[in-house]
């Protein structure tokens, strides 16, 4: 794969597969065994393939570290993270994103060194089986979250190399199966299932957002650019830095042939023929020294900068701030859900407790009823007999 090899010259690259759910995206990425492997474990291959011919013809030692990590329902996990004990009800741990220098970071997303392909291959089942997946209508085991698998190809020089050198050269690779975009009408789904489509149409609708974005800003270069909503959903937020630091880019479509999906084949193929205009400069990962500058320049440089990372800072803190309060909202609004299914309850208790009473009084009074009106039977009987029994003897 080029784009594989493109890594040990610095360039980084993303792969991602996009269509409507059941159109074979996961199959695409990750594929079965033996010659049906999918495109994920075939890059591994030539990953370590390049690596073990690398080490054996130069001086350089090039390691590869991976991160396999979900985005489900706008919060992101860690796929190689320990499961949490179910029995306990322990909650899975959200990755927070930090954004520096206009890069995004994962926040305590683990990233493991493999030394081959297998174990590489082992790291990607052990993640694969923690992913969310449900079955619907359509899909017996459909992706209820997007992937992204990452790779990163980091060279050793031995002696000679000096960490902080600023000129090191790091490449990445990430490699994405995103969930396919559904409709409830055709899916039936309901509850937890609905929720998931929800975030996952809206995620993908916002990712064709930005690619509009950026294709009318590359075809109206002189007109004022028009705003990529980046920050509107977790996935796009990862996917920046690709965009916006000129990776080399794959969109793999996927489309059902099936004539019921023709609607969202259509769109599917609309948002490739858009990414397919998208033209990114090819740069590779190396930094190098900035020129000496003049006093003044150089205190205007310093300037803008700090007020840039100071703005950056502060927005970075706002969404956090906005995250943790929509966290907040959630939990006021179940806590509020459940007390009102508490009293709704209690009050039903109420009530039945209500009825019986009423119940055992009514039928206390309607026995008393009856005991009363025997008695004026028993009366107006005897009194009866009694004058038969009189005229008998008059008689």
């Amino acid at each position: 794969l080029p784009m594989v090899k493109g890594l040990f010259d610095g360039q980084n690259g993303l792969i991602f597969a996009y269509g409507p759910t059941n159109s074979g995206k996961t199959f695409t990425i990750q594929g079965d065994k033996g010659d049906k492997a999918g495109i994920l474990p075939r890059s591994l291959l030539t990953v370590f393939s390049e690596v073990d011919e690398r080490n054996a013809n130069s001086q350089e030692d090039w390691t590869v570290w991976v991160t396999f990590m979900e985005i489900y329902n706008e919060n992101v996990y860690d796929l190689l993270d320990v499961p949490p004990d179910k029995s306990k009800n322990e909650p899975r741990k959200v990755c927070k994103l930090k954004e520096h220098n206009g890069q995004v970071h994962i926040k305590g997303l683990r990233e493991l060194q493999v030394r081959n392909a297998e174990e590489a291959r082992q790291v990607l089942r052990y993640g694969a089986r923690h992913r969310q997946v449900a079955e619907t209508m359509m899909n017996d085991v459909s992706s209820r979250s997007h992937s992204v698998f990452n790779i990163k190809l980091v060279p050793n020089r031995g002696s000679e190399t000096d960490p902080t050198d600023p000129s090191q050269v790091y490449s990445k690779l990430a490699i994405v199966d995103l969930a396919g975009s559904e409709r409830a009408l055709k899916t039936k789904a309901t509850g937890e299932r609905l929720k998931e489509a929800s975030n996952i149409n809206v995620s993908l609708m916002n990712l064709g957002r930005c690619l509009e974005a950026l294709r009318w800003n590359q075809i109206n270069p002189n007109r004022v650019a028009h705003v990529v909503p980046f920050r509107h959903s977790k996935l796009t937020r990862i996917f920046q830095d690709h965009f916006l630091n000129a990776s080399k880019m794959v969109m793999i479509v996927a489309a059902n042939p099936n004539p019921s999906d023709f609607d969202e084949a259509r769109q599917a193929l609309t948002y490739g023929a858009i990414a397919k205009e998208i033209v990114v400069k090819k740069t590779m990962n190396t930094r190098k020294p900035l020129p000496a500058k003049k006093k003044s320049e150089e205190a205007k440089v310093l300037e803008e900068p700090q007020v840039e990372v100071w703005e950056e800072v502060q927005v970075d803190d706002l969404i956090n701030e906005l995250e943790g309060l929509r966290a907040q909202v959630y939990q006021l609004e179940a806590k509020n859900a459940q007390l009102e299914a508490t009293v709704r309850e209690e009050v039903s208790e109420e009530m039945m407790k209500q009825m019986e009473e009423m119940e055992r009084a009514f039928q206390i009074r309607l026995e008393d009823e009856r005991i009363t009106t025997e008695q004026k039977f028993e009366r107006k009987l005897h009194i009866i007999t009694r004058e038969i029994s009189r005229r008998e003897e008059e008689v």
